[in-house]
């Protein structure tokens, strides 16, 4: 990935980090980054809705550790005057919440800042995009082992890998240096238990990281099954394969060159999961959280009808999963 002439080649070594969405993503990021040789010299929480004292009284923990922040590191949703904004914003909630933060995104993002979307699905970069400087948002993907979390408490263990991608836009001439995608990378890699890297085919890891959720998440939340038990299922394996299916149809007439071969590569990662694991999805209809619908299978349907295709498995799944 060539750098533009604006942008920087490294980041601060001890940056200000604000992070939206403490789920298991969030947590286990910012619980990373606490533990990094040069860790942010801040690292504040956004906790809107009257949410920082949930936060100050039950600290989120990540295996077993509460997170090292102070009280005060729980902020509003509006900045108070004076109120430094922050070099990286990690946007980590769930899909159904990020149309409600756009403003509290907004407000906190300044000509420095660098949005990182941690969001699943391929939609939400576009959607911080409309919000804020879409040169200053870079998406991610996020490759982990099985995320677990119970309440504010997140048990993670083995691999979790951010993959960066190109920024929404190309940085205006005269507009203040931001980091690279390969040099803001290199920090995140820096935080002990993440790795991180700005691939040049970072299109591909997206559809495929895309395929991958519309088919295991979607299949194993309709059907109340983890991983070993979907595994184990043929009817529930075919089903998963019928949501991938048309999702890399899509992709193909979005003009994705290895479209084709998504599939194939998507099933190939489902053998290396933990047999107890549950998806993210799975996980919220538990605990009675909205599921991410729209940004799997509402977004396979909306690309669906642009190229005029049918996909009645993800139809399916959204009649069935969707919030009433």
């Amino acid at each position: 990935m060539q750098a533009s002439p604006t942008d920087a080649s490294v980041f601060p070594n001890a940056p200000q980090v604000l992070v939206v969405g403490l789920g298991a993503i969030g947590t286990v990021v910012a619980g990373r980054l606490l533990a990094a040789p040069c860790p942010p010299s801040s690292l504040r929480v956004l906790a809107p809705d009257g949410r920082t004292a949930t936060y100050r009284a039950t600290p989120p923990s990540l295996n077993g550790t509460p997170l090292p922040l102070p009280p005060e590191a729980y902020v509003e949703a509006a900045p108070a005057p004076g109120t430094p904004r922050p070099d990286l914003l990690l946007v980590a909630v769930k899909g159904p919440a990020l149309s409600a933060m756009l403003p509290a995104i907004a407000a906190w993002t300044a000509p420095h800042t660098t949005i990182l979307s941690l969001l699943n699905g391929i939609s939400a970069p576009r959607m911080l995009g409309t919000a804020v400087p879409p040169a200053q948002v870079v998406p991610a993907i996020v490759t982990c082992n099985t995320a677990m979390r119970t309440g504010r408490a997140v048990e993670q263990h083995g691999l979790f890998r951010l993959d960066l991608g190109p920024r929404l836009a190309p940085l205006s001439p005269g507009a203040a240096p931001l980091p690279s995608p390969a040099a803001l990378a290199a920090y995140l890699a820096t935080a002990p238990g993440l790795s991180a890297d700005a691939p040049a085919d970072f299109a591909d890891a997206l559809w495929l990281k895309f395929v991958l959720n519309v088919g295991l998440n979607q299949a194993e939340a309709l059907l109340s099954l983890d991983h070993g038990q979907l595994l184990a299922n043929p009817d529930a394996r075919a089903f998963c394969h019928a949501l991938m299916a048309e999702a890399a149809a899509v992709a193909a007439a979005e003009g994705l060159p290895t479209a084709s071969t998504l599939v194939a590569r998507a099933e190939a990662l489902l053998s290396v999961l933990s047999p107890r694991g549950r998806t993210s999805m799975l996980q919220d209809i538990d605990a009675g959280r909205p599921p991410e619908i729209d940004l799997f299978a509402g977004e396979v349907l909306r690309l669906a009808a642009r190229h005029q295709l049918s996909a009645p498995a993800n139809q399916l799944v959204l009649d069935h999963l969707a919030p009433s």
